[in-house]
């Protein structure tokens, strides 16, 4: 595989994951340290993830590595600080049960989260990813799971955060404002909307939370102003979007690319609504 093919794959990775995150500087605040942080990372593993063919059993290659136990540790210990719970286990057991499975990957109970409608989940037409134990305490404290893995000129992965302190309603509409895209998301250059219908068929001015639709959109991302045109069809009930390649524009990027969307409510002991945001990708490098 070429330097030039694993950088073209590299940005348009960085692309859907940016897009997984970057809508975060609405809710965070553009000048929030933990929006500026993973921005900082976003633009860090990029290009590195992409040389790398280690995997696991199911060949993907883990980008949540020892290297960040520390980090997650500090996240651990400030989350438990703040939630002041009385069943809580103290900061040291978190501490020890965080350093296990992060170092053995061992099964640990986690009692801290529950998602919500996981039965919904068996009727999605995708396959949701299996986080480890050490990936969903990395995810409930603040953490980016991100993995992918590359075939040549294919590129597969996923992106998995939770958003603390905001509702399904609030995510999926920065997700569906695509106009909005050129502000939230660093790579993005440019976006021209080509039309939204409802799933009537009836033309829609612009997507709506709470309304299945489908849209038509162009970009033009990072600084060699690659062209991607999708589609984005957004079904409300089920709280998934798919994202698939509009062959009716040329893309001057890439030959195939499909993906999805999708948001479960995340149930805490302290009441705060979260929300867990999944994105899920295939890409193939135009020849």
């Amino acid at each position: 595989m070429t330097r030039s093919n694993r950088r073209a794959i590299a940005v348009i990775m960085l692309f859907c994951i940016e897009i997984a995150c970057g809508f975060s500087n609405a809710f965070l605040g553009h000048g929030n340290t933990k929006a500026t942080r993973i921005a900082t990372e976003l633009n860090a593993v990029s290009i590195p993830l992409l040389d790398t063919h280690s995997g696991d059993s199911n060949g993907w290659s883990r980008t949540t590595r020892r290297g960040r136990i520390e980090q997650i540790l500090e996240h651990a210990r400030d989350h438990q600080r703040k939630r002041e719970q009385p069943s809580s286990r103290s900061s040291q057991e978190l501490e020890r049960r965080t350093k296990e499975a992060l170092a053995t990957n061992i099964n640990v109970e986690l009692e801290t989260v529950v998602p919500i409608a996981t039965a919904e989940s068996k009727s999605l037409p995708f396959a949701l990813p299996t986080l480890s134990q050490a990936q969903l305490l990395a995810v409930e404290q603040g953490e980016i799971i991100m993995e992918q893995s590359e075939m040549g000129r294919q590129g597969s992965g996923f992106v998995v955060q939770d958003i603390e302190g905001v509702d399904e309603s609030a995510v999926w509409e920065a997700l569906l404002n695509f106009s909005g895209y050129t502000d939230s998301i660093h790579t993005v250059r440019s976006s021209r909307l080509r039309g939204t219908t409802t799933a009537s068929g009836a033309p829609a001015p612009a997507a709506q939370y709470g309304i299945s639709s489908t849209t038509r959109a162009s970009f033009e991302i990072s600084k060699f102003r690659l062209s991607i045109s999708c589609f984005f069809k957004y079904n409300a009930a089920k709280n998934y979007m798919e994202l698939s390649l509009d062959d009716a524009v040329q893309n001057s990027a890439l030959q195939a690319a499909k993906g999805f969307w999708y948001t479960q409510r995340i149930e805490r002991p302290d009441g705060v609504p979260t929300t867990r945001v999944w994105l899920l990708c295939d890409l193939t490098l135009s020849p």
